[in-house]
């Protein structure tokens, strides 16, 4: 799970695309993207390091997903802020954010302090789980780095290919990508998001690992449910 901050960045590959003035997509381009869609299907799930530059802040999320389990970190200014798992279709979550509790969690502003040191597990009934659980996959964690067809180009550098989207943001705010993959599989290995603008120039890097390789994370002693804090 991300902070909004950083899923707003991470979300530009989707949201601005329509804004691009780049040229028509190659049928290179669109056949290698449904190359890695097919190959990070298949394997399911990957290991990952997820970093976020803005200003003097830098946020790292280091762990592993699939579609039905997640082990991640997020680490802010090098201190861990965030902790979540996903087990067996229950998520386990610790934050020492309170405001994030409050606003993620829903639980109540007066409460939320008590919790910042406690694993609270969240269920399929409870409120927020949907948007936790589509947050802690590898397709939400792959999606912000994965160009559209349009005005992407490619390049083959034997083992690894590269392709690369610019996109015209509002005003003189430009952003560019690139996604690295393993040619032969398809796999990615690194990505790099960069928008530059008249107030800096804000960073977002992945890079992949282990692709296909269980993810074993274990429920965590001490849990409360938050059914029990909120209902």
């Amino acid at each position: 799970m991300k902070r909004s901050l950083i899923l707003a960045l991470a979300g530009l590959g989707l949201a601005t695309a329509a804004c691009s003035s780049a040229s028509s997509s190659s049928p290179q381009v669109s056949s290698t993207l449904n190359r890695i869609n097919a190959a990070v299907s298949a394997s399911d799930t990957a290991h990952f390091t997820d970093t976020t530059k803005i200003g003097s802040q830098t946020e790292v999320i280091v762990g592993a997903a699939g579609a039905s389990s997640a082990d991640e970190t997020l680490l802010v200014n090098n201190q861990v802020s965030l902790r979540i798992l996903k087990i067996n279709g229950v998520i386990y979550l610790k934050d020492s954010s309170a405001s994030a509790l409050e606003g993620v969690l829903g639980i109540s502003k007066a409460k939320a302090p008590t919790y910042t040191t406690t694993w609270i597990s969240v269920s399929s009934s409870d409120k927020p789980y949907s948007n936790l659980s589509g947050a802690t996959t590898l397709v939400s964690e792959l999606h912000g780095f994965l160009p559209t067809a349009k005005g992407t180009s490619s390049a083959v550098l034997g083992p690894t290919t590269v392709l690369t989207q610019k996109t015209n943001l509002s005003g003189s705010n430009k952003r560019t990508s690139n996604l690295t993959i393993i040619t032969a599989s398809a796999h990615p290995i690194s990505g790099i998001i960069t928008v530059t603008g008249s107030s800096g120039t804000e960073s977002k890097s992945v890079t992949f690992s282990q692709w296909g390789k269980p993810i074993s994370p274990t429920v965590p002693s001490g849990v409360v449910t938050l059914s029990s804090i909120v209902g």
